[in-house]
C-alpha cells in the first residue's frame, strides 16, 4: 500500500491486489467494502475526518487506485463518511522514461519525455513496476489528447 497526502483535503491511496484480496473485480459492492474497510482502518494515521468522495480506479493485475477528496468537515473530529465511486471502464497506464522497459508492448505512447502503455497490455507487470509509475484518472485525459503512438 502507498499513501500520498496531496493537501488537507485530498489524498491518493494505492491498495495492492494481494492486500485487497478481491475475489470478483466486477462486484461493485465487494470493491466498495474493501475500500471502506481499508480507509477506515488507516483513518487515524491519515488524519481523516469529515465527508469524502473516493474515486476508485482498478486493474486486476495491480490493484486499486483511490483518489480522496474532502467535501466538508464534520462537527465531531473522529467521524469519517465515505462516498465511493468505482470506475470500471477507466484505463490505467504505466509511465516510464525508459523505452526498453516496455518495448515489447504493441501500443506505446510518447508524451512529454515519457513512454506510456496500458497496464493490461503488459504481460508481467511485477517485473517492471520499479521502473515507472501508474497513471490514471484526469491525468489520462491530457495524455490521450497530446501523446502520439510510437
Amino acid at each position: 500500500m502507498r499513501f500520498i497526502i496531496i493537501s488537507d483535503d485530498e489524498f491518493s491511496f494505492f491498495i495492492n491486489n494481494l492486500y485487497a484480496k478481491i475475489n470478483d473485480y466486477n462486484d461493485k459492492e465487494e470493491i466498495i467494502n474493501v475500500v471502506k474497510k481499508t480507509i477506515l482502518k488507516y483513518k487515524n494515521k491519515l488524519k481523516l475526518s469529515g465527508f469524502y468522495k473516493i474515486k476508485v480506479f482498478l486493474d486486476q493485475k495491480v490493484g486499486l487506485f483511490l483518489e480522496g477528496i474532502k467535501f466538508e468537515n464534520c462537527e465531531r473530529s473522529n467521524i469519517v463518511d465515505l462516498r465511493v465511486v468505482v470506475y470500471f471502464d477507466e484505463d490505467i497506464y504505466f509511465k516510464t522514461d525508459d523505452y526498453f522497459v516496455i518495448k515489447d508492448v504493441l501500443n506505446i505512447k510518447y508524451y512529454d519525455g515519457y513512454y506510456y502503455c496500458l497496464v493490461k497490455d503488459i504481460s508481467d507487470i511485477n517485473k517492471i513496476v520499479e521502473f515507472g509509475e501508474f497513471v490514471y484518472g484526469d491525468y489520462i485525459l491530457g495524455l490521450l489528447e497530446k501523446s502520439y503512438v510510437i
